[in-house]
Formats: C-alpha cells, structure tokens, sequence
C-alpha cells in the first residue's frame, strides 16, 4: 500500500482528535501507529465503537470526517495522519 499524508501527525493518546487535513477538515480516512509496547485501545466517538490497534502496529482505518479518535486509554503514543492511498 502507498500511503500519501494529508496532514501533520497527532498524538490520539493527547486527547480527542478528528485529525484535520491541512484545511481544517476533519479526515475520513486516517493511518494509526501505536509505538507502545502494547495492544492500544482507540475509541471513535460520538458513535461509541471502538478497536485494538497492536503493539507496533500500524492501521488504516475510515471515520466519518466529525468523528474523534480517542487513545487516551494506550499505554503510549498512538499518531494518526490523515491520508489517501492506492494500492
């Protein structure tokens, strides 16, 4: 996969975030990593459904453009970027 940044990275684990393209628009699709040495739960809010993103690992995922990503609950750092891809 190629991933093409849309946006500066922000730290999830900080506290709520649309993650805002270069515009200020909220991103609807966003890659996630999670540099902590574990499992990283990531809420999406206001929907209330939430996921695991592995130690290390790195996620792609797609939200609505007002949702937040909430990763206050990881033990670490979880940076989002707004992006495109292609595969």
């Amino acid at each position: 996969m190629i991933i093409n940044a849309k946006s500066v990275s922000v730290n999830v684990k900080a506290g709520l975030s649309s993650v805002p393209d270069l515009n200020g628009n909220g991103a609807k699709l966003v890659s996630l990593i999670n540099t902590h040495t574990a499992a990283a739960l990531v809420a999406v809010n206001p929907d209330g459904t939430n996921f695991y993103v592995g130690a290390g690992e790195r996620v792609v995922i797609q939200k609505d453009s007002a949702a937040t990503l909430d990763g206050t609950a990881g033990g670490g750092p979880i940076w989002a970027t707004a992006v495109g891809f292609t595969n």
